[in-house]
């Protein structure tokens, strides 16, 4: 275990990987393929405790967490990574005692339109595009504008109004439930109103520790696989691992994926606000990098079986590349740390994915 993490942290370590090899690996191949996720594995994994995140170090424990389960199915820790960071945006509002899984609604720069009605209910309409984990949510955090301001609603799944469109057919992160999620005339009361620009942040920067999390679990795995590959591949008789082309190779993979980790863990300790907004962007853009990279090198040193799904390797690159765009491209959060370098008029805390 890593001595930077303590005994809770790795107990919670412990879990996770246990949970993430005796539940969701036997799945994942199928998850991909089906491009979706069975709800009794969520229930399951509900019922195992790796969707509960509490005490001081919570964010933490969310990374660690989603971390593992990436090492196996990208897909599904995204699901966790979502439920994780909108559940521990209520829970600092003695709101998580709510049943259901989250996720936060928000998408492709788009907010939903917020008008204020006579009765003093407000009405969202609009369409956000492709939102991890909306087709098994139960709970919805809305990012809704009006007049450059920015509100967050808590929205029950069921609401009138609320549509949430099948399961996209993507590239990479098949079962991840992402999915468009359509507002048409949504009556929300002021009750439902769980925040401001400032929370939009704060749940915003929960999902980016997440997203560099995941990432790293994706840059692990494929270590892992190219480390089981050198071991068995042999070339004109020779084993590949003494190429020093391949030695570099893995050593590529282990010091990026070491320092994205390093930095995530680092944001997922940092105080919500400015601190944890400062590292939240920074470490998602070294995490996905690391990823690509891992991923597209795992892949060289499988050579052309790194084409075959049975491989293994080719599901990590398609998963890989999606580290880089979903919840926010690379050259969004090279914009959100630039801010934090550079004297600039205030934007809109959320710009979206």
């Amino acid at each position: 275990m890593n001595p930077l993490l303590n005994e809770r942290e790795q107990e919670c370590v412990r879990a996770a990987r246990a949970a993430a090899q005796e539940s969701v690996a036997p799945l994942a191949d199928r998850i991909d393929r089906d491009g979706h996720c069975p709800r009794a594995l969520l229930e399951q994994l509900g019922e195992a405790g790796v969707l509960v995140f509490e005490g001081p170090n919570a964010l933490l424990e969310l990374a660690l967490t989603v971390e593992e389960v990436a090492r196996v199915s990208p897909a599904v820790a995204t699901l966790i990574g979502v439920h994780g960071a909108a559940s521990l945006f209520l829970a600092g509002l003695d709101m998580a005692a709510g049943a259901g899984l989250l996720t936060m609604a928000a998408g492709d720069g788009q907010l939903a339109v917020m008008t204020e009605a006579e009765d003093g209910s407000m009405r969202l309409d609009g369409e956000l595009s492709l939102v991890p984990g909306a087709s098994t949510a139960e709970r919805f955090l809305v990012v809704a504008g009006a007049d450059e301001q920015e509100c967050l609603f808590l929205i029950g799944g069921q609401t009138a109004g609320l549509c949430v469109g099948p399961e996209a057919d993507l590239l990479g992160l098949r079962g991840a439930g992402i999915a468009n999620v359509a507002l048409e005339g949504v009556t929300v009361t002021s009750e439902a109103r769980v925040g401001d620009a400032t929370a939009v942040q704060t749940v915003g920067d929960y999902g980016r520790v997440a997203q560099a999390a995941r990432a790293v679990g994706v840059a692990q795995s494929a270590l892992d696989h190219a480390l089981a590959e050198v071991g068995r591949r042999r070339d004109a008789g020779d084993r590949i691992d003494r190429s020093q082309s391949i030695q570099w190779m893995l050593a590529d993979i282990a010091t990026e994926t070491e320092a994205a980790r390093v930095s995530t863990w680092h944001a997922a300790t940092r105080t919500p606000g400015a601190e944890l907004s400062e590292t939240a962007a920074g470490c998602r853009l070294l995490a996905a990098e690391a990823a690509v990279r891992g991923a597209r090198r795992a892949v060289q040193v499988f050579g052309g079986r790194g084409m075959l799904r049975s491989a293994g390797v080719e599901r990590i690159y398609r998963d890989a590349k999606l580290m880089e765009i979903e919840g926010g491209t690379n050259e969004e959060q090279l914009r959100r740390v630039a801010a934090h370098l550079l004297p600039m008029e205030p934007e809109p805390s959320w710009t979206g994915r």
